[in-house]
């Protein structure tokens, strides 16, 4: 991502202003998912101590039906093989979303479960638990270094989908920012469902992530947010060809305003190349800003329900290794309650827009899940949410800036 500068891909998403950005908000709020705990399946790996204990707490948390949570058998490592992943956790969800008549909207992946799927087959082998049968695909991946390699979560949520093929990602049905034409020529997966993980470095910091979730919901979410920029802000009109690093600068600035007119955090914009120094944001609630590849910068005291992601190529490669220093695992550490990150090299374009997630978020009363799902723009990738998939920040909302 940050060494190639790699835009072969093209943009399959509209130029927004803020004014249609907002209409969109709108739009999108007065057709919310309404994510409820009956539609939630939770899933833990009865093959890692603690997995199931974190399933149960988030389970009798949120009263999530004691028949939604599913417990499977599968490896301790962070990393699975493709053959693994089909057999030990693809296949038993499908059947157990089956089952379930179409109910689940959500898999919510528990303490224990694998990370990332390393695939040893040849690149163009087919899903094999469907017919080989062949597809257009508009969006996807550059000829160098394609791969068929992708987070659990993110392959997951094509549980349900049919036919695709393994390399390279898949459009985002539920990404908002579609063009119209776009929207017609694509060929999109069908019933994706949404995916979010509850995990982290140990058990405790697990539970932790729920209870910090339910605390701001009770107390409402107060802090300051922080964002920052790498470049000075964009003059004039600014179009992008795509989805680049000029985009994704433009669209943290363009986050930060967004939420400085929602009036309910105070807001600090840096937009000086180098990123905020060690101790200087207090009260973090918000945050997003890049980069420091593989290597936290410990500027933020997390509020409680705070949530940030930083734009880098592989902040979420681990969350189990002792020693590491990326950004989702010592994020998560120091306290944050929803983080996200990729599991190795997604390229900037796979990454949420960060105006429209946060436009997201201070907007409506949708949950952090729903807010992810609308605002990333592909799927089967190297993507990973962490966090409470019922959290929404804003359930105690109060229009005062805190």
């Amino acid at each position: 991502m940050a060494h190639t500068r790699n835009h072969s891909q093209q943009p399959f998403l509209l130029g927004l202003s803020l004014s249609y950005l907002f209409s969109l908000l709108i739009l999108v709020a007065s057709k919310a998912f309404a994510l409820s705990p009956d539609e939630i399946l939770v899933v833990a790996n009865r093959n890692y101590r603690g997995s199931i204990e974190v399933a149960r707490y988030y389970v009798a948390r949120r009263h999530i039906p004691p028949s939604n949570m599913v417990r499977l058998w599968t490896v301790r490592q962070e990393a699975i093989s493709r053959a693994r992943f089909n057999k030990d956790i693809l296949r038993p969800i499908r059947r157990e979303i089956s089952r379930r008549n179409g109910k689940i909207k959500c898999i919510l992946l528990t303490y224990g479960i694998p990370l990332k799927i390393v695939h040893s087959a040849p690149k163009k082998r087919r899903h094999p638990l469907v017919r080989p049968k062949s597809r257009h695909e508009t969006v996807k991946k550059g000829k160098k270094g394609a791969t068929a390699d992708a987070s659990v979560d993110s392959e997951l949520s094509l549980c349900m989908s049919g036919n695709y093929t393994l390399e390279g990602w898949q459009p985002n049905p539920f990404f908002i920012a579609l063009s119209p034409k776009t929207r017609a020529e694509v060929k999109f997966p069908k019933n994706v469902i949404m995916v979010s993980r509850i995990d982290g470095p140990t058990v405790e910091l697990a539970k932790r992530i729920v209870d910090l979730a339910i605390k701001a919901e009770q107390e409402g979410l107060k802090g300051i947010a922080y964002f920052d920029a790498r470049y000075l802000p964009p003059k004039g009109k600014k179009h992008f060809k795509d989805m680049g690093y000029g985009y994704y600068d433009w669209s943290i600035y363009a986050a930060s305003e967004i939420v400085r007119v929602s009036r309910l955090f105070k807001v600090i914009v840096d937009s000086k190349p180098t990123l905020f120094k060690e101790g200087s944001c207090p009260r973090a609630a918000l945050y997003c800003g890049w980069y420091s590849l593989g290597h936290y910068v410990d500027a933020f005291s997390w509020v409680a329900g705070a949530i940030g992601y930083h734009i880098a190529s592989s902040e979420l490669t681990t969350l189990k290794a002792k020693n590491s220093q990326v950004w989702c695992k010592r994020m998560l550490e120091d306290g944050i309650t929803v983080t996200l990150g990729p599991v190795r090299e997604p390229y900037i374009q796979a990454f949420p827009i960060p105006h429209i997630f946060f436009g997201l978020l201070v907007n409506t009363n949708l949950t952090v899940a729903e807010c992810y799902w609308q605002s990333i723009p592909v799927t089967s990738w190297q993507m990973v949410l962490i966090g409470d998939p019922l959290y929404r920040p804003f359930l105690a909302r109060t229009k005062n800036i805190h």
